[in-house]
């Protein structure tokens, strides 16, 4: 991604799985610009993994999930690896504890190269889901690093824990 030296990271809390057989917990680390002040720090994360050629589209409204997203993505899709819609958990502030708070999603992107995630980042960031309303843009920012929470990686099939290596000797 080309980015500034003044970029910082930001700490994103998610939730992912099934409820009915399970909700699992965890961050995705994203690249936030320069003028975003709240939660973000350096990657310092222990436990989290660093990933390459991600990107995600962030505060997604529940009504452009999936074919939203979807629609809007595909003329990437040739670079697209891999799609993991994951719930956002949101930042609440003690007067807002009470308030029922709107539900949106963050929907990461594997693409195939670093470059085919900057030409994902640099074409989609800012566009509307639709053009039956242009108000509602999509954010596309890069991810540096997934953490999931007890073992469970975001990106493994059902949401496994991650497979160590081990060899008798």
């Amino acid at each position: 991604m080309d980015v500034t030296s003044t970029s910082r990271i930001r700490k994103r809390p998610v939730l992912f799985g099934n409820p009915a057989l399970g909700t699992y917990e965890g961050d995705v680390m994203t690249l936030e610009p320069s003028t975003v002040a709240d939660s973000v720090s350096p990657l310092n994360e222990e436990g989290a993994e660093v990933v390459e050629s991600m990107v995600a589209m962030v505060d997604v409204p529940p009504d452009q999930v999936p074919e939203g997203i979807l629609n809007l993505a595909r003329s990437h899709r040739p670079w697209i690896v891999h799609v993991r819609i994951v719930i956002a958990v949101p930042d609440r502030t003690e007067q807002e504890e009470d308030e029922e708070m709107d539900k949106t999603y963050l929907v990461l992107f594997q693409m195939t190269t670093p470059v085919a995630a900057d030409a994902f980042y640099h074409d989609l960031d800012g566009r509307p889901y639709t053009f039956l309303d242009e108000t509602i843009t999509c954010t596309v920012l890069p991810v540096v690093a997934l953490k999931g929470h007890n073992g469970v990686f975001l990106l493994n099939p059902m949401f496994a824990p991650k497979q160590v290596s081990t060899t008798a000797t």
